[in-house]
């Protein structure tokens, strides 16, 4: 899956140049995190197959995550802040995505909580 790591990778670039605050990046979903490691930005993709009835038979369709993780004790108040006036904005300008995909569209945006360790919670676009 070269594109995949070329997708995340092109995301994972413009974020790092646009954030410039203390901040973990990481390639892929976390198996875990420490609080040392927060905030934290993991880009990941899941659901990836191809398209039926495509006549490119390289044509897929995928979700691509990125998820920002903060302190347990941040408010959802501070994740939307920094989803909206940070993460989005840079997702809109990657020309990687725009160059590589037929559509692009949020699908969905969810709260979780680290329920065993309560080091982290996150927001994922």
């Amino acid at each position: 899956m070269i594109k995949h790591m070329q997708l995340r990778a092109a995301v994972l670039a413009a974020l790092r140049a646009a954030i410039t605050e203390h901040t973990t990046f990481l390639d892929g979903r976390p198996v875990a995190l420490a609080s040392d490691s927060l905030p934290a930005i993991a880009v990941y993709i899941s659901d990836a197959q191809p398209v039926e009835n495509a006549l490119d038979e390289a044509l897929w369709q995928a979700n691509l995550h990125v998820a920002l993780f903060e302190q347990a004790g941040s408010p959802d108040s501070t994740l939307d802040e920094k989803m909206a006036q940070k993460i989005s904005p840079v997702l809109m300008s990657v020309s990687a995505l725009k160059e590589s995909t037929e559509t692009f569209s949020t699908q969905r945006y969810d709260y979780r909580l680290d329920e065993e360790g309560s080091i982290w919670r996150s927001a994922d676009l």
